[in-house]
C-alpha cells in the first residue's frame, strides 16, 4: 500500500472525513487526507489517476454520478450473490378518470420486498385504501419469491399502520427532534 494525498474542498458549511485508516488535518477551509491505497489495476478497467495526479472531494449531489455508482454497486451485488433479480414494484390508487391519488412503491431484490414510499392524501386515509395497496404489493412480492418485507418510516408518519399489518420494529434511530425517530420494521410474508 502507498499513501496518497487527497485535498478536500469545502463547498458547504463544513468538510467531512468518514475514515477508516485515514488521517486528517484541517487547514482553514481545506482538509487534507492521507489514505492508504492499493494498486487495483485491471486490464479492461477504467484508468484511475496516478497518486501524483491527486483527487478532489467536494460535497455535491450529482444525479449522473449517483446513477453510475448505483449501477456499479448493483453489478458488485450480482457478482457476490450470482442473483440478478432487482425489479421495481408499485401499486397506485386511481379514480375513474385515471388520476393517481396515491400509492406504494419500492423494489424486490434477493427475496426481500423493500417499501420505499407510501402516500395517500389525508382525505383518503381510513377507508381501507392503504390496506388494499399494501396487500396488493405484498401479494405481488410473494409471487416474485419474496419471503420478507422491510420498511422505514418516521414516528410521525405511519409506524402504527405497519404494525397493524403485521410488521415488527427491529430498529430505531432518534431524530434531533425530541420524541421522534426513524423506525425500521420488517414482516415475514410467508
Amino acid at each position: 500500500m502507498h499513501p496518497s494525498r487527497i485535498a478536500m474542498r469545502n463547498v458547504g458549511k463544513t468538510g467531512y472525513n468518514r475514515s477508516g485508516d485515514q488521517s486528517c488535518e484541517r487547514t482553514g477551509l481545506d482538509v487534507n487526507l492521507t489514505v492508504e491505497s492499493q494498486d487495483h489495476s485491471d486490464a479492461g478497467a477504467e484508468r484511475m489517476p496516478a497518486r501524483s495526479e491527486g483527487f478532489t472531494i467536494a460535497l455535491a449531489h450529482n444525479g449522473d454520478a449517483r446513477t453510475q455508482a448505483a449501477a456499479a454497486l448493483y453489478r458488485h451485488n450480482i457478482e457476490q450473490t450470482g442473483i440478478d433479480d432487482r425489479a421495481v414494484i408499485g401499486a397506485e390508487l386511481t379514480d375513474p378518470s385515471g388520476k393517481i391519488w396515491g400509492g406504494i412503491w419500492g423494489r424486490t431484490e434477493l427475496g426481500l420486498l423493500f417499501l420505499d414510499m407510501f402516500f395517500l392524501p389525508e382525505k383518503l386515509r381510513g377507508r381501507s385504501y392503504g390496506s388494499q395497496l399494501l396487500m396488493a404489493i405484498e401479494e405481488e412480492a410473494v409471487r416474485r419469491g419474496c419471503k420478507r418485507a422491510v420498511v422505514e418510516t418516521s414516528s410521525f408518519q405511519a409506524p402504527q399502520f405497519y404494525r397493524h399489518h403485521g410488521f415488527e420494529e427491529f430498529g430505531k434511530v432518534e431524530f434531533v427532534i425530541p420524541g421522534h425517530a426513524r423506525i425500521f420494521l420488517r414482516k415475514n410474508l410467508q
